[in-house]
């Protein structure tokens, strides 16, 4: 759902239905070359993306895609969690072009610190604390330096 939502936005940005439709195709061609010395998990990941994209290359090719305003309603109701649980910032999703208003209608708001524990939030810094050291009675405190003997 965020991957069809993102790439709705960027088609619109660079040009339409035929720019998303090549990115596609390329990214499918690219796929097929890194199956051939893909690791047994990778290759699950790879078989499972190219599925997707061939589903939304058959979609494009049929003029059933879906439009912004229908994927962007899906996405808010989404991408709330998927950025807690994540931990993508309000920053990042507006680097990758989502609009400020439809973020604050998700509930992800500039402000709004990570929750403790997400990827990529940093840890509190918690100071130490400096227990506190009682003063010496100025009638108790000796002198630093040691004093010579005789027998040195």
């Amino acid at each position: 759902m965020v991957r069809r939502y993102l790439a709705a936005l960027e088609s619109e940005r660079k040009g339409g239905k035929r720019r998303l439709a090549d990115s596609i195709a390329n990214r499918i061609l690219k796929i097929d070359e890194l199956l051939v010395t893909a690791d047994p998990l990778t290759r699950l990941h790879l078989t499972q993306e190219r599925i997707d994209l061939h589903g939304e290359q058959i979609r494009y090719s049929n003029g059933a895609s879906d439009d912004v305003s229908s994927l962007e309603k899906q996405f808010i109701k989404v991408a709330r969690a998927y950025s807690d649980r994540l931990g993508i910032s309000f920053a990042a999703w507006r680097q990758v072009g989502v609009d400020p208003e439809v973020l604050e209608r998700c509930g992800i708001v500039r402000s709004a610190p990570r929750p403790a524990g997400a990827p990529g939030a940093a840890a509190a810094a918690v100071p130490a604390e400096v227990p506190e050291q009682g003063e010496l009675p100025v009638d108790d405190a000796k002198p630093m330096r040691r004093t010579r003997t005789a027998e040195e």
